[in-house]
């Protein structure tokens, strides 16, 4: 059976102040097609590419979304409650999805340019270096792909991402979206939290 594909790890920074945001990079057609769907919430963001147009029906929770152009930069920003079908933006080259308010909180405004990461790397067209630059260019790079969630990971849950990674060495699972789905059951993990910590485990133990 051919396994199920899942949005890659990557990291969503919004200006040189703010703290980068855990995101999950929608780039299949596959990851696309589902998005949130099935989902009680998102911990950070999801970024479809390419996109330019979303929808709500069959989504549990209302979410705010932003159309980005090539180069990254805002092009609208919207609130969508559920079971709503949203306008094209023909510019638009990628779509941004939170969880309602989440956005604003972040800065994430008409006009603003985000920066994306992402490990293994993703190609989102507009997105190479320069182009995904914040609107400060002295800004440190932010740590990219799984390990830009771990801050957070041990923040939240009071442990260290060590221990994590020894609890899935010694999870009698092996597959990487049955590992996630136990670390979420069993653990309480957020679902951007246990996929990266179950992505960067895995490869790492793949490298050795």
């Amino acid at each position: 059976m051919r396994p199920p594909e899942v949005p890659a790890p990557g990291i969503l920074t919004v200006g040189a102040d703010t703290t980068p945001v855990p995101l999950e990079i929608a780039a299949t057609r596959r990851t696309r097609a589902r998005g949130l769907l099935g989902r009680s919430g998102i911990e950070g963001a999801m970024l479809l590419t390419p996109a330019h147009s979303v929808h709500t029906f069959g989504m549990s929770f209302p979410l705010e979304v932003a159309y980005l152009g090539r180069d990254l930069r805002v092009l609208a920003v919207r609130t969508m409650p559920t079971g709503r079908l949203g306008m094209p933006r023909l510019r638009a080259r990628h779509v941004l999805e939170a969880e309602a308010g989440a956005l604003t909180r972040w800065g994430v405004r008409l006009g603003v340019r985000v920066r994306i990461d992402s490990v293994p790397e993703v190609v989102v067209s507009g997105g190479c270096q320069d182009a995904s630059m914040t609107e400060n260019t002295h800004a440190k790079p932010a740590v990219k792909g799984p390990a830009s969630y771990f801050p957070s990971i041990e923040a939240k849950y009071g442990r260290p991402v060590a221990e994590w990674q020894d609890m899935v060495r010694s999870s009698p699972l092996t597959k990487h979206m049955e590992l996630v789905a136990w670390l979420k059951s069993e653990h309480g993990l957020g679902h951007g939290h246990a996929n990266a910590l179950v992505a960067h485990t895995l490869a790492e133990d793949k490298a050795k």
